[in-house]
């Protein structure tokens, strides 16, 4: 009956009720999720650059649209440089495209 009337979840908030306590958890917190975000950021921004260096578009284009979507979501309170991560995405995009591309030259001599 006690657990009804004060959930498991809101024991950490009523612990703290002194304001500062409050605000440094709320810190320490919003802190903890802006680090994990941006190291699984950088790690699956180096994914991107191993699959388009494995010359594989279809999985590259799959893995960053699922990355670009889960970028897109992030508040920027969250991920302070998040426009800086889907530049980067979008540049290995266009660059995998180029690695396609085949240039043929062709010698305009005459020959004699």
């Amino acid at each position: 009956m006690l657990h009804s009337r004060q959930p498991l979840y809101s024991k950490k908030y009523c612990a703290n009720s002194d304001e500062t306590k409050s605000k440094a958890y709320k810190e320490k917190n919003l802190n903890y999720l802006q680090i994990q975000t941006r190291k699984k950021a950088f790690r699956d921004l180096c994914d991107v650059k191993k699959i388009r260096k494995s010359g594989n578009l279809r999985q590259l284009l799959d893995h960053t649209d699922t990355f670009s979507e889960y970028i897109a979501k992030k508040t920027l309170r969250i991920m302070p440089r998040r426009e800086e991560f889907l530049n980067e995405i979008y540049n290995n995009v266009a660059l995998a495209y180029c690695d396609q591309l085949k240039v043929y030259f062709f010698n305009l001599a005459k020959k004699s």
